[in-house]
């Protein structure tokens, strides 16, 4: 059947409002790498590890793969590092661009912090998390500038350290808390920094040794 030169644009017009009222979200399927795994963290039942750019997680007792994607809010940058918080259940991402993502376990639902990501006076490729760690109710975030303090319990930054001499930006590898003294191992030729975890002024790079 031939259409009239008239009855074209009409024809057309209908096509495409019904195309376009159809839903097809469930053709849709995600595709995240999750070989090459840059982190993983483990709360008392649930193993998460991070892949390149999605976390998933694994029950330990029912053996269920769940997966945290793009799909439920997370940016899709390059993550590198992650971390659960069994007290607040909190999961924490870490991506090589200063991002950081606070996944609420329970709500599944992300809340994103941009304070790193952001700050002007820490040059673009110096600002990679690169570790948490969880004392009392305060996150240590370890990165390639120093250290920031981050506050689980008000979800909001405290205090940055920088450690180097003169107070100068060095990167931190890894942080731990062990008797009440946090060590830091950093980078490039920086040895292990330590100071007095209670101390008020850890800002001041001189209180660290």
């Amino acid at each position: 059947m031939k259409l009239s030169a008239r009855l074209m644009p009409l024809f057309f017009a209908l096509f495409f409002n019904t195309v376009n009222s159809q839903d097809f979200s469930d053709l849709w399927t995600e595709h995240f790498s999750y070989l090459n795994i840059k982190d993983f963290t483990l709360s008392s039942n649930i193993l998460f590890a991070a892949s390149e750019n999605a976390v998933f997680s694994l029950d330990i007792n029912t053996k269920e793969i769940n997966e945290i994607t793009t799909i439920d809010g997370l940016s899709g940058d390059r993550i590198s590092s992650v971390y659960h918080s069994s007290t607040y259940n909190l999961l924490v991402i870490g991506y090589e661009n200063g991002l950081i993502e606070v996944y609420m376990v329970e709500e599944e639902k992300v809340l994103t912090v941009i304070d790193i990501l952001d700050k002007r006076t820490i040059p673009p490729n110096l600002k990679s998390v690169n570790h948490f760690n969880e004392f009392e109710n305060v996150l240590y975030i370890s990165t390639d500038f120093g250290i920031s303090v981050y506050d689980l319990e008000r979800l909001e930054f405290g205090d940055t350290y920088f450690i180097g001499f003169g107070g100068t930006q060095i990167p931190v590898n890894q942080s731990v808390v062990y008797n009440n003294v946090i060590y830091a191992a950093c980078g490039q030729g920086n040895g292990i920094r330590i100071a007095n975890v209670d101390n008020p002024n850890l800002i001041n790079f001189n209180e660290w040794t």
